[in-house]
């Protein structure tokens, strides 16, 4: 092998072992930015899951509340039948 051909090798093998550290750089780059994007997400997730389990018991309480007061003028509508009843007898 002549001194040219093995200096063009030694340059071919420059250039690549340069391409390649490029490309690392450049994936170790992308990579800290993807990172505040993946840190970003992860609290984005966080908080909706927040707001919907606040949500759940917001809607479990006012489902509870509901239920009260359906068993409230239950109760109220049997008394008023009673009332009538007992009138009714009286009278």
């Amino acid at each position: 092998m002549s001194e040219k051909q093995r200096s063009q090798q030694d340059e071919q093998e420059q250039e690549r072992i340069q391409r390649q550290q490029e490309q690392k750089n450049l994936e170790q780059e992308q990579a800290l930015e993807r990172k505040p994007q993946q840190d970003q997400q992860q609290r984005l997730d966080q908080q909706q899951k927040q707001e919907q389990k606040q949500r759940q018991q917001e809607q479990q309480q006012l489902d509870q509340r509901l239920e009260e007061k359906r068993k409230q003028r239950q109760k109220e509508q049997q008394e008023l039948e009673e009332q009538q009843k007992r009138k009714q007898q009286k009278g």
